[in-house]
């Protein structure tokens, strides 16, 4: 799993882990990066991603899917991003690989748009994408 995270202070931290198979496993760090990005660009990125962000944060359990792609159990997810307030409330907006449509397009290529303008990484570059 390769994770993206902005903090409210404009550090990028992009993270690899390696997931357990095993329910109880915990995760494993193969590799992190930490970068200071302008508040010009975590502005503006955090804006654009208003577009897919959950109008409610329900916690993490609770996912929403772009309009027109029908709820699958057990979807294989290309892309989620998660929102978080600094009172640990959390939403998760789920993009699955076989989701198809407008709406789901224009979605994808917003997050496409934004992850193109974030610093190169070497934990990106040497991220197996087809192994987690």
């Amino acid at each position: 799993m390769l994770t993206y995270e902005i903090t409210p202070e404009n550090e990028l931290v992009i993270t690899h882990y390696h997931l357990g198979i095993e329910i109880d496993q915990e995760e494993v760090v193969a590799g992190r990066e930490r970068f200071q990005i302008e508040e010009p660009l975590a502005a503006s990125i955090r804006r654009r991603l208003l577009r897919v962000r959950p109008s409610s944060l329900e916690g993490a359990e609770y996912e929403i899917w772009p309009l027109g792609c029908e709820y699958q159990l057990h979807a294989h997810v290309e892309v989620s991003v998660a929102f978080a307030t600094p009172e640990d409330d959390v939403g998760v907006f789920v993009l699955p690989r076989q989701c198809q449509g407008p709406v789901v397009n224009e979605a994808r290529e917003l997050i496409r748009n934004v992850l193109s303008e974030l610093p190169q990484s070497e934990v990106v570059r040497n991220f197996p994408p087809s192994d987690d």
